[in-house]
């Protein structure tokens, strides 16, 4: 799935893609499980860490093998990091600058369940095949 949001366009067209991008990662958060947490990897908005402890995700201090969402707002930085998580079915979410290709060609073991284009970054929501 792709939405687009574009500068310019009136701030509701902008939330209502936005909130394409939200509702998709709920659909994929993994279930079922009390123990499902969350890693942040440079500067989000607080907005994620209210939205993943609506859901009951807790905040990782340090990667493990337990974290099962990965966020990012570098490639270049986290690639090793992204490229470590390993078990099926774990989210990356991305912020960057990368166009959809250069995400797709670095991480084939993932699909790209939906990339949010934005005026000045690219959001992805990457889950392991």
């Amino acid at each position: 799935k792709t939405s687009h949001s574009q500068k310019g366009l009136d701030s509701s067209t902008s939330k209502d893609s936005l909130g394409l991008f939200w509702a998709e990662i709920s659909r994929h958060i993994p279930q079922g499980r009390n123990d499902s947490s969350y890693f942040v990897s440079g500067d989000f908005d607080n907005n994620f860490k209210t939205f993943f402890s609506s859901k009951g995700v807790i905040e990782a201090k340090n990667h493990d093998s337990k974290v099962n969402i990965v966020l990012s707002d570098d490639l270049n930085r986290d690639v090793n990091l992204l490229k470590s998580v390993k078990k099926k079915g774990n989210l990356v979410i991305l912020k960057d600058k990368h166009p959809l290709k250069d995400i797709m060609t670095t991480f084939s073991q993932y699909e790209v369940v939906i990339y949010q284009a934005e005026a000045d970054d690219n959001y992805y929501l990457l889950k392991h095949k």
